[in-house]
């Protein structure tokens, strides 16, 4: 179910109507989104497929993960 109020602020998304689990808006996540892009040579100004977004999101869900444990 998608709700359209505020913006999540948590690095998890809870309402993605697409899916994705991972706020890339996030300042803890924001600089490892902007360098798994610049890993994969994908232009800043261009956002991920689909299928890379998911990629993306299998790569670091477990760092997350650590991250959360160690805080």
């Amino acid at each position: 179910m998608y709700h359209d109020t505020s913006a999540e602020t948590g690095l998890l998304l809870e309402h993605s109507p697409y899916g994705f689990r991972v706020n890339i808006n996030h300042p803890a996540v924001l600089p490892l989104y902007k360098r798994y892009k610049h890993w994969k040579r994908i232009a800043d100004w261009c956002p991920l497929s689909d299928s890379e977004r998911l990629d993306f999101e299998k790569y670091i869900l477990p760092k997350l993960e650590v991250m959360k444990n160690e805080s």
